[in-house]
């Protein structure tokens, strides 16, 4: 059938950041710049809407931003901080890019506190977005920056010197968060099959929604151990054109969990691992009416985002390794052996398809989709030297 979908890109940049820190009296204040020439190429040919392009954009991304932070007394402390970004490319008013953000912790004792944290955060679209085409004209030019406004409180509580615990609940709230107009989808919710997320007509009419809970435990070195874990669970949504119907984002796990910690040894010798672990997310299945019919374009049923029927297994992984150091007078030496993935757990992905054949390799007639073999999880072993001087 020959390729329905060729792209091929390049980006560069090139930053200046210019920062400086004052003292008033017991009030610390941080301001400065930051300034960004940005160069994109993209040249798509996307057979299944007859679009072929070659886009080239140079511009400038621009801000200045300011901090302030001290004391309330004796057992409160403040920051406050303010941004504005820009740029010479999109067509915004720029009193939209004005980002406030702030934070107030209270500290009950030395190993006790609260932190309290509101914060409106900005993001220009891709220069993926901004560099599609249609009939020679930038038709996502004029999109908004996207906008996401922070909410989060929690409590830490330090045990001794070395152990650290603290939970922190958290709500973000999006907006202008891109849509597909040929999918009527959110972006957030797309990703899967051949394709470039983002090169496409969109719009800056999208809302979204994540809250949930953290837990985090972490011990630094102490009787030969020391380790970092956390679990968080969460919600994530997303709303496609019609703003009223959320939908689970692809990366709607609801259970993130990760530990990656160590025992020194005797002799300079120590054991590590890492363990990842997201819950079920879910995904998009095919339209096969569709996409037989348009094969090899094919076609996500976006309406079944979220069904319980279309989750993705859930991911783990457990990475372990084993060092072994010598030091000299100047320098040291070290040998370590690393297996990830030791457990040759799979990867979930969405099933993939093609076109069944018969026995001779012939294609079917009537032609009829058939799901691919998925790839199985494996462990990756690896050796290496390290020589410190």
């Amino acid at each position: 059938t020959g390729a329905y979908f060729i792209n091929k890109s390049l980006e560069a940049e090139t930053k200046v950041r210019f920062a400086l820190v004052r003292y008033l009296g017991k009030l610390k204040w941080a301001y400065g710049m930051n300034l960004q020439q940005s160069n994109y190429e993209n040249n798509t040919t996307i057979e299944q809407i007859n679009n072929s392009f070659f886009s080239t954009i140079e511009f400038y991304k621009y801000g200045l931003f300011t901090q302030l932070s001290g004391n309330l007394g004796k057992k409160t402390e403040f920051t406050f901080g303010l941004r504005l970004d820009d740029d010479s490319f999109t067509k915004n008013n720029l009193l939209d890019h004005i980002s406030p953000r702030g934070a107030l912790t209270f500290n009950f004792n030395e190993n006790l506190s609260a932190t309290l944290g509101i914060g409106r955060y900005l993001k220009i679209p891709t220069y993926t977005q901004l560099g599609y085409q249609s009939a020679g004209i930038f038709v996502n030019e004029n999109l908004s920056y996207v906008q996401s406004d922070h909410l989060t409180a929690g409590i830490k509580k330090y045990f001794g010197n070395t152990t650290l615990l603290s939970i922190e609940g958290f709500l973000k709230s999006y907006s202008n968060y891109p849509i597909s107009v040929l999918d009527e989808i959110s972006l957030a919710n797309k990703g899967a099959g051949f394709e470039v997320l983002g090169n496409e007509e969109v719009e800056s009419s999208g809302k979204g929604r994540s809250y949930g809970l953290e837990l985090l435990y972490q011990q630094k070195l102490s009787n030969n151990f020391y380790g970092l874990f956390s679990y968080t669970y969460f919600f994530s949504e997303f709303s496609g054109l019609d703003p009223n119907i959320y939908r689970r984002s692809t990366w709607d796990s609801r259970h993130l969990a990760s530990f990656t910690g160590g025992y020194k040894l005797n002799k300079n010798w120590e054991i590590s691992s890492r363990f990842r672990y997201n819950g079920k997310t879910p995904y998009a299945p095919i339209d096969e009416t569709f996409s037989l019919a348009n094969y090899p374009d094919l076609r996500l049923d976006y309406d079944l985002l979220g069904n319980e029927n279309y989750l993705l297994d859930p991911f783990t992984q457990l990475d372990l390794r084993i060092d072994k150091k010598w030091n000299f007078t100047s320098s040291s030496f070290n040998l370590f052996i690393e297996v990830q993935n030791l457990l040759s757990a799979d990867n979930p992905t969405p099933p993939e398809y093609g076109l069944a054949r018969n026995s001779d390799g012939s294609i079917k007639n009537p032609s009829q989709l058939k799901e691919l073999p998925r790839s199985e999880g494996q462990f990756i072993p690896s050796i290496g030297l390290v020589f410190d001087f």
